[in-house]
C-alpha cells in the first residue's frame, strides 16, 4: 500500500539533472577504507533487467532521451531519471565456508560491507559500476543491501552525513527522509501530460542469492556482481493501473511517496561473472609448439 507524508515545502523547486555517476563511501565503523590484502578484485554493478528499458511501452522507436515507459489502464508513466541511496552492501558466505567457533552466534565468515552510495541509475541499459574492492578467496552465496535515507541520529556516522550534504548540494530540495528521486511525466488516458519530480521514502532490505554461488579464487580475474533492476515492478499495480507519480510532485505538493514492498519487487536478481586465468592452456600451446 502506498502512503504519503506531508512535509514543509522547501523554497527551491529546481532539480538539476547531471550525467551518470555514483557517489559514495566505502568504509568500516572506524571510517577507514575497506581493503583486504589477500583476495581478488570484485566490481559491483547495477543495470536494468533485459527488456526493462522501454519494455512496457508500445513505442517501436527508442525515445531521444533514455526512459522507461510503463503503460497502465489509467495512462502511461514515463520515467526519465532515477536516483536512490544505497546502504550497507554486504557480501556473505554460505555456512559451509565458515569456521565453527562453537558459538552459534559467532561464526567466522568472511563478510564484506560497502556503502553508502548515491546511485544515478542509467536508463539506457548500460551497467553502472559502483566500485571495485578486494574480496577474500572463497564462495559467496548472497548479496544484501538497503535502500534507505541518510537521516542518522548517530553523530559519529560521518559517511552518511557527508553523502547527504553532497546530495543536498546537488538537489537542494532533497528531504532528509527521502531515499529516492524519480522524475518524468505521466500522460492520462484523456491525453493530459503532467511532469513530476517525486521524492520517495523507501526503507527496505534486499537479499539476492547468487545462483550459482560466486567463487573467488586466485585464478578468477575481473570478478563481477551485477544486480538487475526492473523499475516497472515498482509502479505497476495488481489491478493493471500504474502509479501516477505526478500526484506526488514535490514542488507542487510537498509530499513524499512512501513504499517498500514495491521497491523490493523491482530488484530481480544478481549475477556473477569472471574471467579465469588461462595459464594452463598457454602451457599446452607451448607443448604443442614443440611437436613437429
Amino acid at each position: 500500500m502506498i502512503r504519503t507524508k506531508n512535509l514543509t515545502r522547501l523554497t527551491s523547486a529546481c532539480v538539476a539533472f547531471l550525467g551518470i555517476m555514483a557517489v559514495g563511501c566505502s568504509s568500516d565503523d572506524s571510517g577507514t577504507e575497506l581493503t583486504n590484502p589477500e583476495g581478488q578484485n570484485l566490481t559491483l554493478q547495477f543495470q536494468l533487467s533485459p527488456g526493462a528499458q522501454g519494455g512496457k511501452s508500445t513505442n517501436l522507436l527508442p525515445p531521444p532521451v533514455p526512459s522507461i515507459n510503463i503503460e497502465g489502464s489509467n495512462g502511461t508513466l514515463v520515467i526519465e531519471d532515477i536516483r536512490f541511496i544505497l546502504e550497507d552492501i554486504k557480501l556473505e558466505q554460505p555456512d559451509s565456508e565458515c569456521e565453527d567457533s562453537g558459538d552459534p552466534e559467532d561464526t567466522d565468515c568472511e563478510e564484506l560491507e560497502m556503502g553508502p552510495f548515491f546511485v544515478d541509475m542509467p536508463l539506457n541499459g548500460n551497467p553502472l559500476d559502483l566500485g571495485t574492492t578486494v574480496v577474500a578467496d572463497g564462495l559467496y552465496d548472497e548479496l544484501e543491501f538497503e535502500i534507505d535515507n541518510l537521516d542518522s541520529d548517530d553523530p559519529e556516522d560521518t559517511n552518511d552525513a557527508t553523502l547527504l550534504a553532497q546530495i543536498q548540494n546537488e538537489f537542494p530540495n532533497w528531504p532528509n527522509e527521502a531515499s529516492m528521486l524519480i522524475s518524468g511525466h505521466f500522460t492520462s488516458t484523456d491525453g493530459v501530460t503532467t511532469d513530476f519530480s517525486t521524492y520517495a521514502e523507501a526503507e527496505v532490505e534486499i537479499e539476492l542469492n547468487f545462483n550459482p554461488a560466486l567463487e573467488i579464487t586466485p585464478e578468477s580475474l575481473n570478478n563481477m556482481a551485477t544486480v538487475n533492476i526492473d523499475p516497472a515492478n515498482w509502479f505497476l499495480q495488481t489491478d493493471g493501473s500504474v502509479t501516477d507519480l505526478s500526484l506526488y510532485d514535490y514542488a507542487a505538493t510537498g509530499e513524499i511517496l512512501e513504499f517498500s514492498q514495491e521497491i523490493e519487487d523491482g530488484f530481480e536478481s544478481v549475477e556473477s561473472d569472471d574471467d579465469h586465468d588461462s595459464g594452463d592452456n598457454d602451457d599446452d600451446d607451448d607443448d604443442n609448439d614443440d611437436n613437429p
